[in-house]
């Protein structure tokens, strides 16, 4: 038995019977199925049957345990408001914030340099074996912006139209869209920049771009 199974067992012993407990399981096991009741249950009777005296742990306010509270502002898995309501219990900790999406803080590899903030303050306390504390509510932010698939795919739109979408822009628009094309595929969109009135020519009044000279008058 692991010391984890130890510890973990000291909130149940003795609250259930061999009894309690087999009448437990056999009761969700008439309402769910198997596998749902041994992963909800997992190590459940083997707590609930430890052979000691219970001894809980005490939940409440404590003061003197310096220590550092931090998590993900965008956490699913642990939400960030039991953070604030853990570093509420212990007074004597400093709260740190990392701006990132995800659960647990060292894992955010999409952005290292921003994360890495963070995690210098962690280390800096296990190296002064907590004599250095972070000033309560640090916050390290990310150096990319976070945005949605939604907004990344709009932007991606923006920057490389289709030639149809060139016929419902601006000028200005249709120029900067006129050359991002034609860097994009030259063989095609310098053509684009010819044909005097022909609406089939949407970039003719807009600066022909150097990638374009040499298909269009070579």
């Amino acid at each position: 038995m692991s010391t984890t199974t130890a510890i973990n067992s000291l909130d149940y012993a003795n609250r259930f019977s061999w009894l309690q407990t087999a009448q437990l399981t056999e009761f969700l096991g008439q309402k769910y199925p198997p596998f749902a009741v041994y992963k909800a249950i997992n190590d459940g009777p083997k707590y609930m049957m430890y052979p000691r005296e219970p001894t809980p742990c005490v939940y409440g306010f404590r003061s003197g345990v310096k220590g550092i509270v931090i998590n993900s502002l965008y956490d699913g898995a642990t939400p960030y408001i039991n953070a604030k309501t853990m570093r509420e219990g212990m007074s004597s900790t400093a709260l740190v914030t990392w701006q990132g999406i995800g659960h647990c803080v060292e894992s955010a590899t999409y952005d290292t340099e921003g994360v890495a903030k963070c995690l210098r303050k962690v280390d800096t306390y296990f190296e002064t074996r907590g004599a250095t504390l972070p000033i309560d509510g640090f916050t390290c932010r990310n150096s990319k912006q976070i945005v949605s698939l939604e907004e990344q795919a709009r932007e991606n739109f923006e920057a490389t139209p289709t030639p149809e979408d060139l016929t419902s822009s601006s000028h200005h628009a249709v120029c900067l869209s006129c050359k991002n094309l034609a860097e994009k595929d030259p063989t095609i969109v310098c053509q684009f920049y010819s044909g005097g009135n022909d609406p089939d020519r949407p970039c003719r009044d807009c600066d022909l771009p150097e990638i374009c000279i040499d298909e269009l008058l070579g």
